[in-house]
């Protein structure tokens, strides 16, 4: 019985351990591009490149720059403002 506690302890352990480092997302952070006050539209938020990662944007809400992920396979496209297949991206992605 005791040694049935114990691998259960450990599992428990190696689970919190396992699903902490999955749930770290990145904070949203002050952007110079991001408008604020008066020049805020919610409605149509602006939308900003990811430096370095063409499968992630930024979207702006209240001056700040809050990261988003495209879906599995896609790439974000500036000029369409949305995630699109590899190669319809429009610039091609840099990266």
């Amino acid at each position: 019985m005791k040694a049935w506690s114990i691998a259960i302890i450990l599992l428990i352990t190696v689970f919190l351990q396992n699903a902490e480092g999955q749930i770290k997302r990145e904070e949203p952070k002050p952007h110079p591009e991001c408008p604020t006050g008066p020049n805020e539209d919610p409605v149509h938020p602006v939308h900003l490149r990811y430096p370095g990662n063409c499968t992630k944007f930024y979207k702006c809400l209240r001056g700040l720059a809050y990261p988003h992920d495209c879906p599995g396979g896609l790439y974000w496209s500036h000029n369409n403002i949305n995630c699109l297949w590899a190669g319809q991206e429009d610039p091609p992605c840099p990266f």
